[in-house]
């Protein structure tokens, strides 16, 4: 029953706020994304029109296979999960209290939301098992993240959680139209974070 509720979490669409695109982008911080980040993109870009196709169609099975063969796919073009000092926009930074999790020291967790290039939206896992950014776990970080504000770019470097499996889509004529230079449809996945340093 609980893989069957991430299987639909994984294909719920809402609506996400505003946020700049590469388009709006300065070139200097256009120019440092690499090509792993690019070809990232290009690749859940190229899944937008299957995504819109199985949204209008209101069958939550062909979403779902939408959402696999992208999975499938992202996989395959980055094997280790693994991304290196790629180029985000920082949209959020959210401090939550740590709930004295077992084995944990923090007294808070930090929960980073950025949006590549593309539009899509990564954020830090906030899973039990996932590697969270603690005020005493991750001390640099959480210093690191104090600094930033909404709208700066950051190079990040980390890891995706959950095979690549989109944690949202969003899809609508009022906050995904706000998005400059976006597609109708709207990707974000769960990720962890190993550092974090203000772009310029």
């Amino acid at each position: 029953m609980i893989h069957v509720k991430k299987i639909f979490t994984a294909i719920a669409f809402i609506l996400l706020p505003a946020a700049s695109f590469a388009g709006d982008w300065p070139s200097d911080v256009k120019e440092a994304i690499d090509v792993k980040q690019a070809a990232f993109c290009n690749l859940v870009e190229s899944y937008q029109g299957k995504a819109e196709e199985a949204k209008q169609s209101q069958n939550q099975i062909k979403m779902m296979a939408v959402s696999q063969e992208q999975s499938d796919d992202l996989k395959a073009l980055i094997r280790d999960k693994k991304f290196e000092n790629w180029v985000a926009q920082v949209a959020s930074v959210d401090l939550y209290p740590s709930n004295e999790e077992a084995g944990s020291n923090d007294k808070y967790h930090v929960k980073l939301t950025a949006y590549l290039d593309c539009g899509v939206m990564i954020h830090s896992s906030m899973e039990k098992s996932a590697k969270k950014i603690g005020d005493k776990s991750t001390p640099i970080l959480f210093k690191q993240l104090a600094k930033v504000s909404r709208g700066e770019f950051v190079l990040i470097s980390g890891e995706f959680r959950n095979d690549f499996q989109a944690t949202k889509f969003c899809k609508g004529s009022s906050s995904c139209s706000k998005l400059k230079g976006a597609k109708s449809i709207q990707t974000t996945f769960a990720t962890t974070y190993d550092t974090l340093v203000t772009f310029k």
